[in-house]
């Protein structure tokens, strides 16, 4: 939403450049707009409360609402998280809460896999698109949290081409051949059944030698790998 500046009379062309007036043209949504914020930041903080009480799905629900209406305000020059910043100044930052939100949809989707499926793959697709000039960790988290949705809905073709895709995009980090060797390795969710365990160790080895192995663990992600193959029933 377009925010006018004060010194913009009722009778002067509207500053977002549609030709109107400004009274027949953004006045009344800039007078809404202090209630409108009130509103943003009172849903997120709720959903918070619910996040930190382990409340996932609740706090999707809210977070859900906080979304569509901060995408309300969204211009298609803020191409990045603190750009946005300028529309909404409460307490939290869209940057750290955008990322919140994808963690508790992530738990979501593990108990309502249809519902919270379509909102988290609609969220993760939205936050790219609206934000194609973050920093690549950041959108390398977002696919790869958008991968892990879709498997975790069923999806579990279209969900592994975006961790191969990552993969693609990004060969020197470690983030797609680990989420990817993850799914590989325990399945999607809670089912905890292998789907392809030697892909997965291939993929581990292959990060292995990456420049952000560590961060990722994948030592020990291998390790682990490697102690169940070992365990595990003939």
């Amino acid at each position: 939403m377009h925010r006018a500046p004060e010194e913009t009379g009722r009778n002067a062309p509207c500053p977002c450049g549609s030709g109107k007036k400004y009274k027949k043209c953004c006045l009344d949504k800039d007078k809404a707009a202090p209630l409108q914020h009130r509103r943003i930041d009172a849903l997120m903080q709720e959903g918070y409360r619910l996040h930190m009480a382990r409340r996932d799905t609740e706090a999707c629900e809210r977070w859900s609402e906080t979304w569509l209406l901060l995408r309300e305000r969204f211009r298609p020059e803020m191409r990045t998280c603190r750009q946005a910043e300028s529309i909404f100044t409460g307490e939290q930052l869209i940057f750290n809460w955008v990322q919140d939100f994808s963690l508790a949809l992530l738990n979501a989707v593990l108990d309502d896999a249809a519902r919270y499926g379509e909102i988290g793959m609609r969220f993760c697709e939205e936050v790219l698109a609206q934000f194609p000039d973050e920093t690549e960790n950041f959108r390398a988290n977002f696919r790869s949290d958008l991968g892990e949705i879709y498997c975790c809905a069923g999806r579990l073709d279209e969900g592994q081409q975006i961790f191969l895709d990552l993969i693609r995009d990004l060969p020197d980090s470690a983030i797609g051949y680990v989420r990817l060797a993850d799914l590989l390795a325990h399945g999607p969710g809670r089912s905890r059944k292998p789907i392809d365990s030697d892909r997965a160790r291939a993929l581990f080895e292959q990060a292995l030698d990456k420049h952000d192995a560590d961060d990722f663990d994948v030592a020990r992600r291998l390790d682990d790998l490697r102690r169940v193959d070992t365990t595990a029933p003939a």
